[in-house]
């Protein structure tokens, strides 16, 4: 089967992992492929600003153009096919394909007349720890639902990713048939890769207030071939969210201590990372009994 994307100019709306992972795989045989985001660089509200600045070179190198800080407010038909998109800074874009990555939209307004049933913002259903809803016997999992996550200390929190989902459908399936029920502890893991480089990440970036990079003694990140681990901290300098390339296991190992309640603050690892030794200070913490 021929590949669609061959030799077309494609635009992509969304600059987070489904976006930038489309865009690495058709690069090679499109004829152009922009990336659209209303963040400053790719990943910015996941990574921050440096890592997703250095996830943005990592594309460019790559040949994939990036168009950030507006977003898409109109499309435009060309007969039965859309082929012009107009964005918010009064650019328009004429092209090809056009494919949308910016997120999912909570479909709960069919749910009516139930006063025991919180929502968010956003119409997503507020669980607790079981996964239940409120009323007996009713239960909710996947990207629907919003959920206290203990490595947050309790915040509401909602994670658009399939393993996640799998997770929390498994939990509430046993939750339903069993009479004593386990909260959700698992600690949210994920990944993603393009031009045979691969990002990991762990736990949970809201309330971060201080980012501190490991770059391993280099002065700066070879966008080219990244090698870093960065580290997220919340207000009171608790160690929140972890991610980074060419360093396995770390992220794992990170992830692993979390689910063992050893919660690593700014303090501890501080000083590693500015010398370049926190995979070892990592290290040696798994080992500790």
């Amino acid at each position: 089967m021929p590949k669609i994307h061959k030799e077309k100019n494609v635009l992509i709306l969304g600059s987070s992992f489904i976006g930038t992972e489309t865009a690495a795989c058709i690069v090679g045989t499109a004829a152009s492929v922009l990336v659209s985001g209303f963040e400053n660089v790719p990943f910015e509200r996941v990574l921050g600003p440096e890592i997703g600045g250095v996830m943005q070179k990592l594309h460019e190198i790559q040949k994939v153009s990036f168009k950030m800080n507006t977003c898409a407010v109109e499309f435009l038909k060309d007969g039965n096919f859309v082929h012009t998109v107009l964005f918010q800074d009064k650019s328009i874009w004429k092209g090809d394909i056009i494919i949308i990555g910016a997120g999912t939209v909570n479909s709960t307004n069919f749910i009516k007349n139930t006063g025991s049933v919180k929502f968010g913002q956003d119409k997503s259903i507020i669980v607790d720890e079981y996964l239940r809803v409120g009323p007996p016997g009713l239960f909710a999992s996947g990207d629907v639902a919003r959920f206290p996550l203990p490595l947050l200390d309790g915040t509401l929190v909602k994670i658009e990713h399939w393993g996640y989902a799998q997770t929390m459908g498994s939990l509430a399936a046993k939750n339903m048939a069993n009479t004593v029920q386990q909260p959700l502890k698992n600690i949210p893991f994920f990944w993603t890769q393009g031009y045979g480089k691969i990002l990991k990440y762990a736990g949970h970036g809201i309330g971060v207030e201080k980012t501190i990079i490991d770059t391993f003694g280099k002065t700066e990140i070879f966008p080219g071939d990244p090698h870093f681990i960065s580290y997220y901290f919340n207000a009171k300098g608790k160690l929140i969210a972890i991610a980074s390339m060419k360093a396995d296991p770390v992220v794992a190992h990170v992830a692993q201590l979390w689910s063992r309640n050893i919660c690593l603050t700014l303090d501890e690892i501080s000083g590693p990372a500015k010398s370049g030794t926190s995979f070892q200070f990592i290290s040696q913490k798994m080992c500790e009994k």
